[in-house]
Formats: structure tokens, sequence, C-alpha cells
């Protein structure tokens, strides 16, 4: 009889935080998909730095605020109603580009009433 000698992949927590982040979507109110998508950046970020601390070959796994802020973005693109916000409040001043996910969330929480 042989015995199993599987342990799991380090990289199956950081794939499921990534699947996790990459579908977090507006489904009840402002104040849940905020904290929704801030858990989820989190647990994502702390993935990818256990991830790089294993990793040998010195790869980064982790996400760039620009990359964070079209996530944050991309969650609300199903909602109707949010249209004047991601054209205005996701967007810097310039109007050139997106917004911290910080001053998204705040944006995003003042226009929703929440």
């Amino acid at each position: 009889m042989i015995a199993s000698t599987h342990k799991p992949s380090a990289a199956m927590p950081y794939r499921n935080a990534y699947n996790n982040l990459l579908n977090t979507k507006f489904t009840t109110s402002a104040t849940d998909f905020c904290n929704d998508f801030q858990r989820n950046l989190q647990n994502f970020r702390n993935a990818a730095a256990s991830l790089e601390a294993m990793n040998e070959n010195s790869m980064k796994y982790g996400i760039s605020e620009g990359m964070a802020s079209i996530m944050f973005f991309q969650g609300t693109a199903h909602i109707s109603w949010l249209e004047t916000w991601r054209a205005t409040g996701a967007l810097e001043k310039d109007q050139q580009s997106f917004a911290p996910v910080e001053q998204m969330t705040a944006t995003l929480r003042a226009v929703s009433g929440n």
C-alpha cells in the first residue's frame, strides 16, 4: 500500500482569493459591495504575499492600485443607475484615470446613501 504524499498546492489560496476578488459584484447595497471588495482585496494581497514568500524565482503575484481600481469599477458595471457615478465619481478630477479604491468607495457610498 502506498501512502498518499499529495499536499495541497500553495497556489490554491492565491487562486481562490483571486477568484473571489474578480467575482466581487454589487448585488445588494453599496455598503456590502464596498466591504466585500475591500475584504477580498486584502485577502488577495495576503495570499499574494504568502505565495511570493514561498516562490524561489521571485515572481510577483501582487496587484497594482490601478488594477484594483478597475476591478472595483467593473464590479458595478451591471448596475445601470450607477452610470453617472462611473462617469464622474470613479475617476480622478482630470477625468483621465481611475480614482483609488478608497476614493471610489467613499463616492459610491455617498451617491447610494450608505
